[in-house]
């Protein structure tokens, strides 16, 4: 770079100033201790599947209470609602004998979810076959959209129907787990609401496999056969069975009694049971390979 020559004028310079005599100081610096902040474990809620009922009424009181907290953070709700799904399925499975000791060990305001979930538990697993050899191998599992995403689809189909998005949400959560469940069932319904191909053309617009038109499809199948006025007649419709009635009823009634109580069950995963345990099928299955649980 080539700097260009400047001319200055001669600029009088004035006479140096007397400073004053100063005193030499000392200056001390105080650095100030050390402070470690410790960051406080995760929460754990794995006792919900305990074979002690005060284990179990513990965890799940804690994970319960921390899925309703509007503040707790999506990765430990996550946590909790899981645990909870895993301890809701193991009792539901049980005798009803342990179902009564946990109950008297929960909070009073917790022992309508333990009687909701694990009756609903009970009637599906009552409902469901058990003697697959394996998941259907045109199924696939994949990433659940958001909750407010869904929360959003839910409500606007309640608005324009009239059906509470709780049993919205609650047949969503049986019939593909929000969404998680790609695949026909064995009767050939399809999409994240399971819808036959000839009700869907009757009630439903758009696209089947979305999660946004399923779900005003289901809404307005559900209201053009009594709901809300006659739900239990509307359910029966949509599968004519007494316990899938009383299982999306349980679910929905849950989140009547809390709307936070949606945010455990947006994470619950698919638990596909065989004739010879209960198999856990992650996101990505069956790429991803499926994991059993003892429950």
């Amino acid at each position: 770079m080539t700097l260009a020559a400047c001319h200055h004028e001669a600029t009088p310079v004035a006479a140096p100033r007397r400073l004053a005599r100063v005193s030499p100081t000392t200056t001390t610096t105080t650095i100030p201790p050390t402070t470690t902040t410790t960051v406080p474990p995760p929460p754990d809620f794995s006792a919900t599947t305990s074979a002690d009922p005060a284990a179990a009424a513990a965890a799940i009181a804690l994970a319960e209470h921390t899925t309703l907290e509007p503040a707790t953070t999506p990765d430990v709700v996550h946590s909790a609602g899981y645990a909870l799904q895993l301890g809701y399925r193991r009792i539901g499975a049980l005798d009803p004998s342990f179902e009564a000791a946990v109950s008297a060990a929960l909070p009073a305001d917790l022992k309508p979810a333990l009687a909701l979930n694990v009756g609903a538990v009970r009637e599906l697993l009552t409902l469901g076959k058990s003697h697959a050899a394996a998941p259907p191998a045109s199924w696939h599992i994949v990433p659940v959209a958001g909750t407010d995403e869904l929360m959003g689809y839910y409500r606007e189909a309640s608005a324009a129907t009239g059906v509470p998005w709780e049993v919205l949400a609650a047949i969503h959560l049986v019939e593909t787990k929000l969404g998680r469940v790609v695949g026909d069932s064995s009767a050939g319904a399809q999409g994240p609401m399971q819808f036959l191909p000839a009700t869907w053309a009757r009630y439903g617009t758009g696209d089947i496999h979305a999660n946004r038109d399923a779900i005003m499809g289901a809404a307005h199948y559900l209201a053009a056969n009594g709901a809300p006025g006659r739900l239990d007649d509307a359910l029966h419709h949509y599968n004519p069975t007494v316990k899938y009635v009383n299982a999306v009823k349980d679910y929905a009634q849950r989140m009547q009694l809390n709307g936070n109580a949606y945010r455990g069950y947006h994470e619950w995963q698919v638990i596909f049971r065989t004739a010879t345990g209960n198999l856990l099928l992650p996101e990505g299955w069956p790429t991803v390979p499926a994991s059993p649980l003892a429950l």
